[in-house]
């Protein structure tokens, strides 16, 4: 993973695919006056659900950098798995992560954001068939599981900053 700790990150899958819908729900934490920084991620596909959470290696004190960095880490698990996926879907809250995937602005003046859209992009083009990114309103006390989600992960991604944990939680699921 490009920008995650050293958190270890395999699982056995099952090669029975149902759909090929797979789900990244993605959340970043930044400390402004550190730089310090932390993720959460809750990946569903298929046959398997897992639940990651580091502190990042690399520090910076710009929240849409980490959320990038935060699904670039979900999209690079989800390769590295091998997980066969025709559908990619990114629930995220920040607003310059999803349109970057949802390709709704061309380029950016900050520079790292730039090469950081190219580099997903690319990822993405190559590697998934169909993906799109839907809007997650963050810190929001909704009654719905895509909001349960995402305040587990944003949950997560402060303790990882905070505490500098790791962790990982999977449950492969039995066609």
């Amino acid at each position: 993973d490009v920008c995650s700790s050293d958190l270890q990150s395999s699982i056995l899958y099952t090669s029975v695919t149902m759909k090929g819908y797979c789900t990244i729900n993605s959340d970043a934490s930044v400390n402004p006056a550190t730089g310090e920084a932390g993720y959460a991620l809750w990946i569903n596909c298929d046959l398997v659900t897992v639940k990651i959470w580091a502190p990042f290696k690399n520090r910076t004190w710009d929240s849409n950098i980490a959320e990038i960095w935060s699904v670039m880490n979900g999209i690079h698990w989800v390769m590295k798995n091998k997980i066969p996926v025709e559908i990619l879907v990114i629930n995220v809250d920040n607003k310059c992560c999803r349109d970057i995937v949802n390709r709704k602005k061309h380029t950016y003046k900050n520079e790292a954001i730039e090469r950081l859209r190219i580099e997903m992009q690319s990822i993405l083009d190559r590697n998934f068939p169909s993906y799109y990114a839907k809007n997650i309103r963050g810190h929001m006390d909704i009654k719905h599981p895509r909001y349960t989600v995402n305040r587990w992960c944003d949950e997560y991604a402060h303790k990882a900053r905070i505490l500098k944990i790791c962790g990982k939680s999977v449950n492969n699921k039995t066609p």
